[in-house]
């Protein structure tokens, strides 16, 4: 694999930053569609709106055809137990659910779970000669 699928070995201290390197390591992939998936409450016009479900993952994909979940965490983080439910029923419903604490972690679940060789995304810059 090139030098351009490599991620970070070092696990950050902040969950963010992990959020970054996956979302960045899984959509240099081609066949992947990755997001961050943002959790909460907040309110508007003073009523309170809920984002995605509680202990849901923070990146969710789709990789070549199959559901991922990504939970990162930084090296002591641990999982909740609303996300430790979360993962029962990812896990169940037949998708592929990944605690993280690197991009590297990501990438070696996928190729083990899933069994599928990544490769980069196809540039889809033309070259125009004159």
């Amino acid at each position: 694999m090139g030098d351009d699928l490599q991620a970070v070995t070092d696990v950050p201290e902040r969950e963010t930053v992990i959020v970054g390197d996956v979302l960045g390591a899984l959509n240099r992939l081609d066949r992947v569609y990755a997001w961050r998936n943002n959790t909460g409450t907040a309110w508007i016009s003073g009523r309170p709106v809920k984002f995605s479900e509680k202990g849901a993952a923070d990146v969710l994909a789709c990789v070549d055809g199959c559901f991922v979940a990504i939970e990162c965490k930084t090296r002591k983080g641990r999982q909740s137990a609303a996300q430790k439910c979360w993962q029962q029923k990812i896990e169940a419903a037949g998708g592929l659910y990944v605690l993280a604490r690197s991009a590297d972690d990501v990438l070696a679940a996928l190729r083990s779970e899933l069994g599928i060789a990544l490769a980069p995304r196809p540039s889809r810059v033309r070259v125009i000669h004159r």
